[in-house]
């Protein structure tokens, strides 16, 4: 079996050399620029990631994952909500 790594794993792994890195992840996630991670982009980075790496695909994971960073609830994760899933995670 396959192991099965988030996108979120793999910011989180790159994230811990600063904080100041994170904006920068974020735009990556962020496709159409418009300061929000939407569930579409967000699953599509993320299965993009699973298959570069070789790793299954895991979309109800990856939507809880997802589900878990956007505080507010309103099906997006902002820059702010995204920065602060990353300090939480250290």
């Amino acid at each position: 079996m396959k192991r099965q790594l988030g996108l979120f794993g793999v910011i989180l792994c790159a994230v811990a050399a600063g904080a100041e890195e994170v904006p920068k992840y974020f735009s990556r996630l962020d496709m159409n620029s418009d300061g929000k991670i939407s569930k579409e982009e967000f699953l599509t980075v993320s299965k993009k990631q699973a298959e570069k790496k070789g790793r299954d695909f895991d979309e109800d994971k990856c939507l809880n994952n997802m589900k878990k960073k956007d505080t507010n609830v309103d099906g997006v994760v902002s820059l702010e909500e995204f920065t602060a899933s990353m300090k939480s995670s250290k």
